[in-house]
């Protein structure tokens, strides 16, 4: 079989030099790489003297709220939503939403205005797809309807006013960074026979509060054996990362997390918290919450961020947030929380809003899987555009299934259908290009939704996990691991071949587009193909 030679290097730039040149002769004159989103844009200056008022469109799962701007307040008490305006007086408050659409219905938008009996409310609807925006609709919602309380009204916006000029490129910014794949895991199991001395977490007399047996028995998280053998088992199957439920400072979560680091590290496997709410922080005020929750995340981070096994990205510890601590708190007051910590640090929170993403550094969900498919792809969509326009972290997460019924009645059943529900739920989640991919979970055995290997299921899941990862990870010609395959994966492939950076296993193995083992210009040829070929 004919085999390429090794280039001369000093052949290498001027090779390199004509490939890119025929490149960006070839690009449309848009930023239109299979990074940025294509759609419509949509802007709604949305005005309202009533003392309630909201909007929404009922005939579109493809539009999402982005953004949103307070351009006048004069009640100066109000609350501000992507659905709608609230306070308790009615003076003049106006905002400016930015809406992006994936298409538009044939009908245009059909609108549905609601609000009090007091005051009026007035939309100016603008086409957003070129500067300036483009006023196409206006609709006034006056007074009050008799017998209708919320004094329903619709109007429909016609489709070509809103699709002239696009699909257009949504401007924002693609975050390169590395993929990898976490699981939740759970350090809060203790029994007679190990270091805890008793029973913690595990029922004896309910069949141990575990859905399924694991195959280790009912272990002590503080067992050395038993840490060292789910780290093994995390880094033969592809579970990079563990995120460890923590639950407030010296608590049993606390005390197993030191040893899961010191074990990480030996593994290559990297370790950050999900902090959940403390006692203290449950059973405190509002106020005192703040204070709470702002010394817990510098107690992280001062007593753990440091540790070369926590997991960081660009240098900085990660850390993600649970959505009830999240609810114990308004997102004004979360602010307030990450005002106080005194570290740089990344947090991802639990929650999709578009409001959370102007405080925290990305978003999550936990347990999507009472969720149908069509629902899942939405949300995570949604949530994709979402950080892509505000520069932040998406992570999607999986969910190999769910049977809760051993710890509450009646509880809730999502049967695995035999490993079915996880692949349709990864298949899912790497269609929507997360930056991560966040497993439901390791080992929380209450729950049914463990992959850490049973007597019921064995390895099986693991295996898939694998499986899915690889596939997910190994997108040939995605150099860099965004994704995406455009023409930052020729920059980082031409910095390989010049040796101006060391690709890891798996860059070379993406990068390596013809299998020969080497990395040189036809594998810059072959990327470029895929790109031009979009």
């Amino acid at each position: 079989m004919f085999r390429t030679r090794r280039l001369r290097y000093s052949l290498v730039p001027f090779m390199i030099g004509t490939c890119l040149a025929l490149l960006f002769s070839s690009l449309p004159l848009c930023p239109t790489s299979s990074g940025q989103p294509l759609g419509y844009e949509t802007k709604i200056l949305f005005s309202s003297t009533s003392d309630w008022a909201s909007l929404e469109i009922t005939n579109s799962n493809e539009t999402m709220c982005l953004d949103l701007n307070i351009i006048e307040d004069r009640s100066g008490s109000a609350t501000v939503n992507c659905h709608g305006i609230f306070r308790e007086d009615t003076a003049l408050v106006i905002v400016e939403y930015l809406l992006f659409s994936g298409s538009i219905p044939d009908e245009g938008f059909i609108i549905r205005s609601q609000k009090g009996d007091w005051g009026i409310v007035n939309f100016i609807i603008m086409n957003a797809n070129s500067e300036p925006p483009e006023p196409v609709s206006t609709f006034t919602n006056p007074g009050s309807i008799p017998g209708d309380p919320t004094n329903s009204r619709t109007f429909t916006v016609p489709a070509e006013l809103l699709m002239e000029n696009g699909p257009a490129p949504l401007e924002g910014t693609s975050l390169f960074i590395p993929k990898k794949v976490m699981a939740f895991y759970y350090p809060w199991y203790g029994n007679p026979r190990g270091p805890t001395g008793s029973w913690f977490h595990w029922d004896p007399y309910n069949h141990y509060a575990s859905t399924d047996t694991p195959l280790l028995g009912y272990y002590d998280s503080l067992s050395d054996t038993v840490v060292q053998q789910h780290m093994q088992w995390a880094a033969d199957f592809g579970v990079d990362v563990f995120i460890s439920s923590w639950w407030g400072i010296d608590s049993f979560e606390d005390n197993a997390l030191n040893p899961i680091l010191e074990t990480a590290l030996d593994c290559g496997i990297e370790i950050t918290v999900y902090l959940e709410a403390s006692w203290a922080a449950q059973n405190a005020s509002e106020e005192d919450r703040i204070d709470i929750f702002a010394a817990e995340l510098n107690y992280l981070l001062d007593t753990y961020g440091h540790h070369p096994a926590f997991l960081k990205q660009n240098d900085l510890p990660v850390i993600f947030i649970y959505g009830y601590p999240l609810s114990l708190l308004p997102l004004e007051a979360w602010k307030n929380v990450l005002n106080q910590v005194t570290s740089d640090a990344l947090f991802i929170a639990d929650t999709f809003t578009p409001e959370a993403l102007t405080v925290f550094d990305g978003c999550h969900t936990y347990n999507p899987v009472t969720l149908s498919e069509e629902e899942t792809d939405r949300m995570y969509w949604t949530a994709s555009i979402q950080a892509y326009y505000s520069s932040r972290i998406f992570a999607a997460t999986v969910v190999p299934g769910y049977d809760d019924r051993i710890i509450r009645d009646p509880g809730i059943h999502v049967p695995r259908e035999d490993g079915a529900f996880y692949a349709s739920r990864w298949s899912i989640a790497t269609a929507n290009a997360p930056h991560w991919i966040l497993i439901t979970s390791w080992n929380e055995w209450h729950e049914g939704t463990e992959i850490e290997p049973s007597l019921e299921y064995g390895f099986a899941y693991l295996d898939s996990t694998k499986v899915y990862r690889n596939a997910w990870i190994m997108i040939q010609g995605d150099v860099n691991g965004d994704g995406t395959i455009d023409i930052i994966d020729v920059v980082v492939l031409i910095n390989f071949i010049l040796q101006i950076n060391i690709p890891t296993a798996e860059e070379r193995e993406r990068a390596d587009m013809n299998g020969d083992g080497e990395l040189n210009i036809v594998d810059v040829l072959s990327i470029v193909r895929e790109i031009l070929e979009e």
